[in-house]
């Protein structure tokens, strides 16, 4: 949202649609968060049917907090870091690994007075390339998920914000524009070709 509102398919094309990403938060919320208080987020890739005897079955996700001026709203931590690590200076939290379909990561809520904010997951049950001999990956065939995890401050039930007017063209996401910070695509694409580069190593 805080980018051009893309979801995973402005690169991981033509998904089955067919997996959901499951999140829980502890201590548990009902629509509603407390100001400055520290939660745990578990997120879980549920209906996997892609990757199983490939020789890289990487998974992943991507998820950020932001209020209704489309802000990031508090600070996210991973307590895992082989795992999940921050990304866009700290705004954005990352998951993957091969063979894993489970992670989670810590959110502190912000002050008071900062309002509404919404979770917003991006997740992907990559293929492995289809490939069983070599260990690499690319986004064509994967399966995605998108969810969103709405929080009031303090009382359920606040309204949700007013949806902006998009422009932009899908396949201008996954090229370099000139200035700002760099879209959330690029750096999942940058996480690919580092992917792809490891591969290539192990298959020396």
């Amino acid at each position: 949202p805080r980018q051009k509102r893309y979801d995973c398919t402005a690169c991981h094309t033509e998904p089955a649609r067919q997996i959901t990403a499951e999140i829980t938060v502890t201590p548990p919320v009902t629509g509603a968060y407390q100001a400055g208080a520290t939660y745990t987020i578990d997120v879980a890739l549920a209906g996997e049917h892609l990757g199983s005897g490939t020789a890289n079955n990487q998974n992943g996700f991507v998820a950020e907090f932001v209020d209704d001026t489309g802000m990031p709203a508090g600070t996210l931590a991973s307590p895992d870091t082989d795992k999940v690590t921050t990304i866009d200076d700290g705004r954005v939290i990352s998951g993957e690994g091969k063979d894993i379909a489970m992670w989670n990561f810590q959110w502190t809520a912000p002050s008071t007075g900062r309002g509404a904010v919404t979770l917003h997951l991006g997740m992907v049950d990559g293929n492995g390339a289809a490939s069983s001999a070599v260990p690499q990956n690319d986004p064509g065939d994967d399966d995605v998920a998108v969810a969103k995890l709405r929080l009031c401050e303090a009382t359920p039930g606040c309204a949700g914000p007013a949806e902006p007017v998009t422009t932009d063209s899908r396949a201008s996401g996954c090229s370099a524009g000139r200035g700002g910070s760099p879209s959330i695509v690029l750096v999942l694409l940058a996480l690919l070709g580092l992917r792809r580069r490891r591969a290539g190593l192990l298959a020396l």
